[in-house]
């Protein structure tokens, strides 16, 4: 069975024939990556390709995929919240009665 068909019938409700491992490694290759400082076999290699090698699965949340998390958020009427675009980065600003956090 493939990591894909596993995760399906994980987010279907269904047993997966064994755990499968989803790293949380996407920070440690962007980092990486922009510095140059990827292991040799993995410099030339996107993200999705670097889970293959290691035959473990992505974890399927917002800030890599688009798709929405599986935690919700709600604010006071207080707290704004926006996102801001720079080229190609995206921001998300919090504007609170304490000040302004920028992620």
């Amino acid at each position: 069975m493939t990591k894909k068909e596993m995760n399906l019938k994980v987010f279907e409700g269904e047993e997966a024939p064994e755990v499968f491992f989803q790293p949380r490694i996407e920070w440690w290759y962007w980092y990486n990556r922009e510095r140059g400082t990827l292991p040799g076999r993995y410099r030339d290699m996107e993200l999705l390709d670097l889970f293959d090698d290691l035959d473990v699965s992505i974890r399927y949340i917002d800030y890599f995929t688009g798709l929405p998390g599986a935690v919700g958020m709600e604010y006071s009427d207080k707290v704004k919240v926006k996102e801001k675009v720079e080229g190609e980065r995206k921001f998300t600003v919090v504007e609170t009665p304490k000040g302004e956090l920028i992620t």
